[in-house]
């Protein structure tokens, strides 16, 4: 679902999924970072504090 808000540019919607993936360590949370889906929300901070709790800063 979150891959779906990110790409359709609903942030908030999509970060209330990513947030309950991270929660759930869900496997394939790791896609944030390369998934063409989530490009709409790289400018936005949520997104730069979700890879930085993940270990994946640019």
């Amino acid at each position: 679902m979150a891959m779906t808000h990110g790409y359709l540019g609903e942030k908030d919607q999509a970060f209330e999924w990513l947030e309950q993936s991270y929660d759930t360590r869900e496997g394939d949370i790791w896609l944030l970072k390369v998934a063409p889906q989530f490009d709409p929300l790289h400018d936005d901070p949520r997104f730069q504090d979700l890879l930085r709790r993940m270990n994946l800063e640019p």
